[in-house]
């Protein structure tokens, strides 16, 4: 069962010079995940007290960002999964809709799952792994796992990292700023074409999409980063207690759990905001959920 809470940028990032990317060419990444630069900065972490949908756990704090980082800029898609590990994991169909392709975002993958596949293409592209403790993840729940943070290897985002992403120094409920109404402009969402069953709270415009849309489908933001809100959850890095503030922050264990953000196409309006927390045990698998990587700048 999904847990939800939530946090949300206000002011805009500070950017950074624009180092070389991962892949040797600026403004690029690996040939098969194109990253972009997103610069290091401050920002308040918490919604509004008038913000639609806020949860009571989303008071404001101070959050610094000491460091860039590259951001993928789409969610990683069921090509490069398999492509990487040999496999797709994702689920085939939900009530009547086709879940796989090639260019469709992987889905059904476990934080576990996650942080393996990013350990697995650092080390195709020569990095070392930001992870350590991998091999006994699902055993232990996740809690077996430590992050190097001197690596320069592919990993998940913190939340915080995340948000600072998401919001491209805009405000408002949605990810860049957008409104209830320009939200199926820019992301896959719950939409009245989608089958009755997936929830009654749903955004009233249309963004041709009833079930998943292959990555890179909308509008990006201002760093040029897509699917920020929807098509598919993404995990992060943090356990899903309490959100943290202060300087890089990671937030509090809560068990098994971890958090994922960003909604999905299965999201109405509440859950599909840029603040909304959720959490999920480590283990689980879901049709919805899948995950975008990063790389730490110099």
């Amino acid at each position: 069962m999904r847990r939800v809470a939530a946090l949300i940028l206000l002011a805009a990032p500070a950017s950074a010079a624009r180092p070389r990317s991962p892949g040797g060419a600026a403004g690029g990444g690996p040939p098969d995940y194109p990253m972009v630069w997103v610069g290091p900065g401050s920002f308040q972490m918490g919604s509004p007290e008038g913000e639609a949908g806020r949860d009571d756990d989303e008071a404001r704090r101070a959050v610094t960002l000491t460091r860039g980082l590259w951001v993928g800029r789409t969610e990683v898609p069921q090509a490069m999964w398999t492509a990487v590990m040999g496999h797709n994991p994702s689920a085939p169909a939900h009530e009547g809709l086709k879940l796989l392709g090639d260019t469709l975002p992987v889905q059904q993958v476990s934080w576990c799952d996650a942080v393996a596949f990013a350990n697995r293409l650092s080390a195709r592209d020569g990095l070392p792994p930001a992870y350590a403790g991998v091999e006994a993840c699902p055993g232990s729940r996740g809690a077996s796992v430590t992050w190097d943070r001197a690596s320069r290897g592919y990993r998940l985002p913190t939340e915080a990292e995340w948000e600072h992403a998401a919001r491209a120094g805009a405000d408002g409920p949605f990810a860049g700023g957008a409104g209830a109404q320009e939200v199926c402009a820019q992301a896959n969402v719950l939409n009245p074409s989608a089958p009755a069953t997936l929830g009654a709270e749903r955004f009233a415009c249309e963004d041709g999409h009833a079930g998943p849309a292959p990555v890179g489908s909308f509008a990006a933001n201002a760093h040029g980063i897509h699917d920020l809100p929807g098509n598919v959850w993404e995990w992060c890095w943090d356990g899903a207690g309490d959100a943290a503030g202060g300087v890089d922050p990671v937030s509090a264990a809560a068990g098994a759990y971890r958090v994922n953000r960003g909604g999905a196409w299965t999201s109405g309006p509440r859950q599909a905001r840029v603040a909304n927390r959720v959490g999920n045990p480590a283990g689980d698998r879901l049709f919805d959920l899948g995950l975008r990587l990063v790389r730490d700048g110099p």
